[in-house]
């Protein structure tokens, strides 16, 4: 499938997300950011994260942290330069997260996409 990028506007094949599957889309900006809120059958599925200081653009990263504040383990850590996105699927059973999902925001502005799952 085919679809046009939410943070860089080209045009991309995607897979579709699954079933089943919840998405969050965190305000674009430089602010730490809570995703979702802990529970025992939560699962990370993937995430798009680009970044998004126009128009000049800049060096930015992100990470995804297992929990509901900075000092959650660390799950992920995207670095990425000016104009660049990264997007990752984790399917289909995912990263456990029952402690919740925060987005760290260390350096830069970004927008990201969050995919994740309660599963029974």
């Amino acid at each position: 499938m085919t679809l046009r990028d939410p943070i860089t506007g080209q045009l991309r094949t995607r897979a579709v997300v699954g079933e089943g599957c919840d998405v969050t889309v965190v305000a674009t900006g430089t602010a730490d950011a809570p995703v979702q809120a802990a529970n025992p059958n939560l699962r990370l599925m993937g995430y798009s994260i680009g970044e998004s200081n126009t128009p000049t653009g800049a060096d930015a990263q992100a990470t995804l942290r297992h929990g509901t504040s900075v000092a959650g383990p660390e799950l992920v850590l995207v670095e990425l330069i000016a104009d660049d996105a990264e997007t990752v699927w984790f399917g289909p059973n995912g990263i456990k997260t029952p402690n919740g999902i925060f987005l760290e925001r260390p350096s830069g502005e970004t927008t990201a996409v969050v995919f994740h799952e309660i599963v029974p």
